[in-house]
This record gives C-alpha cells, structure tokens and sequence, in this order.
C-alpha cells in the first residue's frame, strides 16, 4: 500500500509521541519503586510490557492500520529514548536537590 508525505509523516509522529509517553510511564514507574524490592521491580516492569504493548497495538493499528515500516520501529526508539534521558535527568536533578535539603537539616 502507498502513502502521501503527509501520511508518513504523521504515522512517524505518533509513533515518536508513543514512544514519549511509553518513556515518560517508564520513568515514572522505575522512579516510583526503585528499591523496593525484586517483587515491586518484576511487578512494574510487567505493567510497563503491558503499557507498551497495548499502546504500540493501538497507535499502530489506528494510524497505519498494522502496516509496520523501519521508521515506525525508529520513530518509538528515538521517541523512547529522549523522554527516558529527559525525565531521568529530572528525577535525578530532584533527587539531589532533595538529599541536600534533607541533609541540610
């Protein structure tokens, strides 16, 4: 099947964008139970498998109707990994900020 520019370009978007949001959910969940355990840890990341895969289902059935291509794949890496280095770069900026604060009193 063909498809315009335009209609790439958006597929290539909402991948990008799912795979923001699926980096976003991840770092929330990895913030949220870190050191809490191998329970916690196996728990979250099956929750993240199902998250990720629910969502790639869903996007990739709603804008390309299941028609995978090498730039959907890069589009959800590339989306992925600069939400996953963004928020980790946050987390850990308020990480500091408060062990100094914490320390400080």
């Amino acid at each position: 099947m063909t498809y315009s520019t335009i209609t790439e370009s958006y597929m290539f978007l909402s991948l990008l964008l799912t795979g923001g949001v699926c980096g976003a959910v991840f770092g929330v969940i990895d913030f949220r139970i870190k050191n809490r355990g191998i329970p916690a840890k196996v728990a979250g990341d099956a929750f993240f498998i199902a998250f990720t895969a629910l969502s790639l289902f869903f996007v990739l059935e709603k804008a390309c109707g299941g028609d995978i291509r090498f730039y959907h794949v890069a589009g959800f890496i590339i989306g992925f990994s600069f939400i996953k280095a963004l928020i980790s770069r946050i987390i850990t900026l308020i990480a500091d900020i408060l062990s100094r604060l914490k320390n400080r009193s």
